[in-house]
């Protein structure tokens, strides 16, 4: 298989797990209270009773309970499934994932399920009704029996057949009008089975009117549901006329197929139903369920009539693997790609959601992969087939009108190595004197963690596929690894490499000068592989695409590296006095000699790392230095921002000194910053960019400065950004400044110190809706918003006149705890993040600052010294 094959794998890959899904039919949760009423179990079968018992031993369900054990983080029985899932906090949003909208149809025990409208809370668009014709017709027929007046009976049937044709006719066309309705659906696969026949009206015959009187008889004693041909396909003729008079724009879904054993299951093959597909060329009709074990006969009526539709539901997660395969292999063989829909067929629980998505993916994959690498398919081929069939054809059948909302349009770093040692020598070709490899991430505290990985290690991986995880738990601990309130406690995490990042760390950087590292920084996903919605590093890389597809907007990052050096004793405490003969770009700060070494050395190591150094030079406080690097885009920026940081720290420790980025190294003296150089393009963008920025600032606070400690940096009159929202042109007294001349005009963002997590800083994105993040999205959210007035001079300066003047009225946060109220308070920051990653940050923040004030200021101090 050749390079670009492997890479267009990789990338089919990326699309099939992540692209959105339109689940064209679905049925609702069950409420809380009737949640016990049905076993969890009946989510992989349709059996009942000591059937269902003994539906657990098949495939299917074997596969199902390790899936979900596997996500759970708990042993793979259905007991220990049930446990977990009760008290696992987000499952159900969980379990929506990558579903951007639900078709519902909420006749299936609608008396104990959720309404509609309540589901809208997990998917990005919500949710739309299918209206289910049989339901209808009953719901009418109990009208009219609770109407009747009992002395009156006989009389009163003589009338009730005109009247419940009425009704309903005036019923369904009322439904049509809906636009919350997008459709219908007949179960009469389960009432008389699908040979319909076309016969006119029901009560012309005197077979059709003895159906009518005994089904009145029926509902007289409680019992509505209808079942009888005449009626029956009297309905489904009706519904056939209505949508034709009316455009034929909502489609007719027909249960076929796989169901349970109320079902005929001769009679539900779809090959039934081609007299009204002949009779109703006008009316889109969706063959549901695969039509498994028809799925054949299903796809020739799709291939031959230009009004069927097949969704492939249903059969995830009720077949085994391959038999999922085997469907799916069935359904495309005659089945244009433009008449394929997906469903779920979710119900009751949120698994029945989760898994279909879940195995539906996997199964696609490897079908199409397979293809591709065959030369059956062209990768773009595939790609216009998932496309179409997760969203574009229910978008389109459906009359939707909505975007794909995708998460990640560009491939998160190609995830994981293929199992090729070509692939090692390619990745490593530059990198051959490297004896350890760094895996490495950074969490919600700012912390940069890692795994290490001998470099034979590393090779294995490659040839047998990548497989390092971590526990779900690393996303909830605080920076002394304490569980914030909201940390799992079970289920594994996958982190996968970006290898562009891969950078070498060049020999003898660790303290005992031993062999040389090298370091990649990674995504974190969930164990099935799909991207994680929480993982920093993913969210930026989405925030770019949102901004360079919706705004057409391209950024160049580059950062100012500020770093203090304490020196060690011999015990290895800090050494905090010093003589202050350091001042701002002044020779003397180069002493004592072996810093002026060790600044030497962390040039020369950035500029093996293929890191550009643009300069360094001495700051304000004792042993404060600023290390000023090249302009990337904003991905690379970040990752060339970690590395920047471990050179730094390493080559330090080499010269027993202590580079910390605490944001107030001493307390009477300059803090320390990690200020962040932007840039737009096109530039005719900047301004109202920047006025995005300025009006969420308070609420961005709390992630770009995310420690008590930064808000002892924050002050006016000491080049610290000041303390007003507002800029001004090569003013230092403001958040942001605009940097002019030179033809290099560009932006600084001031109100940033190294403690924050600058993937987060740069990107936060969303769980299930909008997109955001700290310098594009909020900043997005501003493109539409005039630029505040430029302030010259000090605004601290200014007179309260003077501020508003110029539309300087709010002031940055002056503790945590009040960044973190402004950024509850923003809902608009809140929806553009998202809930999951608001909902994090908010919970991590409060926990971080209940475990800081427990200690002494002094204590706090010479801790977070040491931690940053």
């Amino acid at each position: 298989m050749s390079s670009s094959t492997t890479d267009e794998i990789e990338k089919l890959k990326h699309l099939i797990t992540t692209y959105p899904l339109i689940d064209n039919h679905c049925h609702p949760l069950l409420n809380p209270i009737h949640a016990s009423s049905r076993p969890l179990e009946s989510i992989v079968s349709e059996a009942h009773g000591d059937a269902l018992e003994h539906s657990k031993n098949t495939l299917a369900h074997f596969r199902a309970v390790n899936m979900l054990a596997q996500k759970l983080g708990c042993v793979p029985t259905w007991e220990d499934v049930k446990r977990v899932r009760e008290t696992r906090e987000g499952w159900k949003e969980e379990c929506f994932g990558g579903i951007q909208c639900v078709l519902m149809d909420d006749g299936l025990d609608r008396h104990e399920g959720m309404a509609v409208e309540k589901h809208d809370e997990y998917t990005r668009d919500g949710g739309r009704r299918i209206v289910r014709i049989e339901t209808l017709a009953e719901d009418i027929m109990e009208g009219l029996i609770n109407e009747e007046v009992a002395s009156d009976r006989t009389k009163y049937l003589d009338k009730m057949s005109s009247t419940w044709k009425e009704r309903f006719t005036e019923g369904l066309l009322k439904e049509y009008q809906d636009d919350n309705v997008v459709g219908f659906k007949s179960v009469v696969c389960y009432r008389t089975g699908l040979d319909v026949r076309v016969t006119g009206q029901f009560d012309s015959s005197v077979q059709g009117f003895k159906e009518f009187e005994i089904w009145v008889q029926q509902a007289r004693d409680g019992n509505y549901r209808l079942e009888y041909a005449c009626l029956n396909n009297w309905v489904v003729q009706t519904a056939c006329q209505l949508i034709r008079d009316n455009g034929g724009k909502k489609p007719l879904q027909f249960h076929t197929g796989l169901g349970d054993n109320d079902i005929n299951l001769v009679k539900a093959n779809p090959a039934y139903l081609e007299t009204v597909i002949k009779e109703y060329p006008e009316v889109p009709i969706v063959l549901l369920h695969s039509s498994y074990p028809y799925t054949r006969e299903a796809g020739y009526l799709a291939s031959v009539y230009k009004n069927v539709y097949l969704d492939f539901g249903e059969v995830f997660p009720m077949l085994s693997k391959e038999g999922q395969k085997s469907v799916i292999k069935e359904m495309l063989e005659l089945t244009p790609i433009n008449k394929l829909l997906w469903s779920s067929d979710g119900h009751w629980f949120p698994e029945t959601y989760l898994l279909a998505s879940l195995q539906t993916r996997e199964v696609l994959y490897e079908i199409l992969a397979k293809w591709v690498e065959d030369g059956s398919l062209s990768y773009q081929q595939a790609v216009d087939l998932t496309k179409a069939a997760f969203f574009e054809n229910s978008n389109r059948l459906y009359n939707l009108n909505l975007e794909p909302f995708w998460d990640h349009p560009a491939p998160i770093n190609v995830s994981s190595p293929s199992k090729s040692p070509a692939m090692f020598e390619k990745v490593f070709a530059q990198h051959k004197e490297v004896s350890f490899l760094r895996i490495q991430w950074v969490d919600y505290t700012g912390t940069l963690r890692l795994r290490v990985l001998p470099i034979t290690a590393v090779k294995k991986k490659f040839e047998k596929g990548w497989d390092v995880s971590i526990t779900e738990a690393a996303i909830g601990i605080l920076h002394d690894d304490v569980p914030a309130s909201d940390m799992a406690t079970a289920g594994l995490l996958d982190l996968k490499p970006s290898w562009s990042s891969l950078r070498a760390l060049t020999p003898g950087l660790t303290s005992t000068g031993g062999a040389q590292h090298a370091s990649v920084m990674c995504d974190i996903t969930q164990n099935s592989g799909a991207p994680l919605p929480l993982c920093p590093r993913t969210i930026l890389q989405t925030a770019i695409s949102l901004a360079k597809e919706s705004h057409n907007i391209d950024f160049l990052i580059g950062f100012e590296t500020e770093v203090a050096f304490f020196s060690r004793s011999p015990d290895g405490s800090l050494i905090t006095t010093t003589p202050h003969a350091h001042f701002w770009s002044v020779p003397s700060a180069f002493a004592p000699q072996n810093r002026l070494l060790c600044l030497e050395e962390i040039s020369r190591n950035l500029e093996a790392a293929g890191i550009e150094l643009i300069m360094f030079h001495p700051e304000s406080a004792d042993g404060q230095f600023e290390f000023v690097t090249g302009p990337l885009p904003p991905l690379a920026a970040v990752d060339a921002l970690y590395h920047t940081r471990q050179i730094i720290s390493t080559t330090a420790a080499r010269y027993n000194l202590h580079a910390t980025l605490h944001p107030k190294p001493y307390h009477n003296q300059a803090g320390t910053s990690s200020h962040m150089h932007f840039s737009l393009s096109p530039p005719d963008k900047e301004f109202s960019f920047v006025s995005g920025i300025l009006h969420h600032l308070r609420g961005i606070s709390a992630i770009s400065m995310p420690t008590i400690a930064s808000y002892e940096r924050l002050a006016d009159n000491a080049w610290a950004g000041g303390t007003w929202v507002c800029w001004g042109e090569e003013n230092r007294e403001v958040p942001v400044r605009r940097i002019t001349g030179r033809g290099n005009n560009h932006w600084e963002f001031r109100a940033v110190d190294g403690t924050a997590n600058m993937y987060l800083v740069l990107a936060a994105g969303k769980e299930m809706r909008m997109k955001s993040c700290l310098s594009i999205p909020p900043g997005l959210l501003g493109l539409k918003r005039r630029l505040m007035k430029v302030i010259i001079g000090n605004p601290a300066n200014l007179t309260d006149k003077q501020r508003d003047e110029l539309g300087i009225v709010e002031k940055i946060p002056t503790s945590l705890d009040e960044a973190v109220v402004y950024f509850d308070m923003d809902w608009k920051l809140k929806e553009a993040l998202g809930k999951g990653v608001a909902e994090k940050m908010i919970t991590m923040k409060r926990s971080e600052v209940v475990r800081m004030e427990v200690m002494g200021k002094e204590e706090r101090w010479r801790w977070e010294v040491e931690r940053y």
